[in-house]
């Protein structure tokens, strides 16, 4: 089995690997499967890389204290997935997870090419 520490560098290396253009991120809806009243979702990314489907998302979901009692928490989500979009296995929960996801969407959004075309 892997430990903690070898998924941490993983995450870190497919981190640089985004900032560095070497891995290119797509964004989707979630599928309806993925959200229901107990979660939400806004976008998902994925990716393939080594002929494996990636995909990463934020998932803000209710945290239960008791039977009716919760509120709103907040994890980021890595995982393989199948060709029809079925998460097949999922990263454990580490917190750089949040820094591949600020990655992606840092790419997603051009920060790079507007700032460049305002500050030349």
């Amino acid at each position: 089995m892997v430990s903690n520490r070898e998924y941490i560098q993983l995450v870190d290396r497919l981190t640089e690997m985004t900032q560095n253009g070497v891995m290119r991120w797509n964004r989707y809806e979630p599928p309806t499967n993925m959200v229901d009243t107990e979660n939400n979702i806004n976008f998902v990314y994925t990716t393939i890389y080594n002929r494996k489907n990636i995909r990463i998302y934020e998932e803000d979901y209710k945290y239960y204290t008791d039977e009716s009692e919760y509120y709103w928490s907040k994890r980021v989500v890595i995982e393989f997935i199948d060709e029809s979009l079925n998460s097949v296995w999922q990263f454990p929960k580490i917190t750089n997870s949040w820094n591949l996801l600020d990655a992606v969407r840092y790419e997603d959004a051009g920060v790079a090419d507007f700032m460049k075309s305002i500050l030349g």
